[in-house]
């Protein structure tokens, strides 16, 4: 997204995501996450105080991803992760991975770019979930 460019709205990310995916096991809008969940994504992600939690992926304490109204923040094992929504330019699906998949519902891997041109791949829940998600990301790259 152009740093000129309008924000867009927790409201308008959250109906791109019903729209094109659905929650999961441990994928979904933030706010249906169980308790537990959200009280261990907003210790881990430390969102800011003008941060609206937007969607999420719990798998554990040591595999995440929220996605707030301002970053894209995630962990995956030792390594953690934050972006500036406004500095996505490409979210597509990682080539590697999906040369290992049988069908499109197994697809769990984003292959992220930056606008400094970093690159970076994101795992998410296969499915309806990840292709919420994906959608999401993707509209704020545009």
């Amino acid at each position: 997204m152009s740093q000129n460019r309008r924000p867009l709205s927790v409201t308008r990310l959250l109906h791109q995501f019903k729209r094109t995916g659905s929650g999961g096991e441990y994928c979904g809008v933030y706010d249906d996450l169980s308790e537990s969940r959200r009280v261990s994504l907003a210790a881990l992600a430390k969102p800011g105080r003008r941060e609206q939690a937007v969607i999420a992926c719990f798998f554990d304490e040591e595999h995440w991803t929220l996605l707030t109204n301002e970053r894209l923040v995630w962990k995956d094992g030792s390594e953690r992760y934050a972006i500036p929504v406004s500095e996505l330019t490409t979210v597509t699906v990682s080539t590697s991975h999906l040369l290992t998949v049988a069908s499109m519902h197994e697809i769990a891997e984003l292959s992220i770019t930056t606008a400094d041109g970093r690159a970076f791949e994101l795992r998410l829940e296969p499915g309806r979930p990840f292709f919420g998600f994906w959608n999401v990301l993707k509209l704020l790259a545009r």
